[in-house]
Order: structure tokens, then sequence, then C-alpha cells
């Protein structure tokens, strides 16, 4: 039911009005109305599905009960000027944290999807069926980061990222959050970190790396996506360290 709600979503959003800015909250940080378009519509057929609390960007509350967790649009800034985007829905339960994720990758038109302990697959319009797993790379690989919206925290950012390019050949800004993550779990990337984010940016797409053998560590509010454990080993040595 999950996957054939994110499937729906791609003719819904090619028949709303061009995209615009509804409220601009910080630098870079901003809602657009097909945000919110979605977000309604995502959280009525959750609730038709499991009638429980749809936890989002839009709807940020705590729970300690199970629930939803979407991002509607991962990505408005890159939805607004032509770059990937992405929808995301996560089932989190109260006692075992998040045990289904999926992501829709509107440009490649593909679903990925990972239910706890069964691996993580991908999907095509076709219903073609692949079960994904981290390829076998080394730490040759491009660092993906993120822009925090508090740009005062930029300074933070960058010594991190000074530091990781000691061990790392290159570094790029894409975008959206999850994306980067499966970017990461496809070989296109080593690690990707990021400042402050949060559980509807990357609790599903967490789950899916996670279920194809990378790995995921959060230091504070700092998350770091690995594509193998050899990289998870150097960047927690680094953390040890206080390098990073």
């Amino acid at each position: 039911m999950i996957i054939n709600l994110l499937w729906s979503l791609r003719e819904k959003i090619l028949n709303l009005p061009q995209s615009k800015i509804v409220c601009e909250k910080s630098t870079g940080d901003f809602d657009i109305d097909t945000d919110f378009e979605i977000n309604k519509y995502l959280t009525g057929e959750l609730r038709k599905i499991c009638d429980v609390q749809v936890i989002s960007e839009h709807f940020n509350i705590e729970s300690d009960e199970s629930c939803w967790i979407i991002d509607p649009i991962d990505g408005s800034s890159n939805k607004m000027s032509g770059f990937p985007y992405s929808t995301t829905i996560a089932w989190k339960d109260k006692e075992l944290g998040i045990t289904f994720g999926a992501i829709y990758d509107y440009e490649k038109d593909e679903i990925y999807y990972a239910s706890k302990g069964e691996g993580s697959f991908k999907l095509d319009r076709e219903g073609n069926k692949i079960k994904v797993e981290v390829p076998k790379v080394s730490n040759t690989l491009p660092i993906i980061f993120g822009i925090p919206y508090d740009r005062s925290r930029l300074p933070e950012l960058f010594t991190i990222l000074q530091k990781l390019l000691e061990y790392f050949p290159d570094a790029k800004r894409v975008g959206s959050a999850s994306l980067d993550v499966l970017r990461v779990l496809n070989g296109n990337s080593s690690l990707y970190f990021e400042l402050n984010l949060k559980e509807w940016d990357i609790g599903a797409a967490s789950l899916i790396l996670e279920e194809a053998g990378g790995y995921h560590i959060k230091e504070g509010d700092i998350d770091f996506f690995c594509v193998n454990k050899e990289v998870y080993d150097q960047v927690k040595f680094l953390l040890k360290e206080n390098l990073i």
C-alpha cells in the first residue's frame, strides 16, 4: 500500500500548479506550496492505513507512540531550481524504532524501501524488484556534505570537511538528504555528513542504507553515512581522537 501511495505522487505533483515559496524561515530554508499539498495528501492516505500521528517538518511534535514520519518534499530548494528531490515515508514503532522506510526518487522514477531485518530493495515503474547492497568500494570516492540552514555553524562544518579531505579525495554538495544517503548506498560517494538533520530527513534513508550493509553514525547532532566498515572505522577514529 505504501509503495502504491508513493507511485501515485508523480501524477499528483504534475497536476499541481508550478511550485512557489509560501514561507521563508531563513536563508535557503523555505516551504513551498507543494510541500503542504503533498503533506496533506500523504497524511490523509496514511491514516487510512493506520490511524496514528503523522509527524513531518510541517507537523513537528514529539510522540512516544508508534507513528508515521514523512518528508513530503525532501529538497524543496532542489525542486524550485530543477535539481533532484524525493518523498520519504517511515514507520516508527514505539518499541523498536524505525522498522520500515521508503524513498521515491522523482527524477529516476524509482522507489527504494526496506523493512528492518529483511534487506533493502529498489523498484521501478515496470515492477522490477532488485535487492540492493552497498558495493565493495574504498575511501577513494568523494564526500557529500550538506549546508546548515544555521549559517553560524558554517565554520564547524568546514573544520570537519577540511579534516575529512585529508583522507578522502573530493567533496561535493548535492542534496536532498535522503538522495545523498542513496548516493552512498549506490557507491557514488564514500561518505555523506550533515549537521542538524531531523528524523523526517533521514529516518527512512538510514534504515535503507543499514539494511543494505552501510553504516550510520550519529555524533551529537551530526550524522555520518558510510559506505562500508573501512569508512565507518575511519570516521569513528577521527571522532574518538576529537579530530572532527
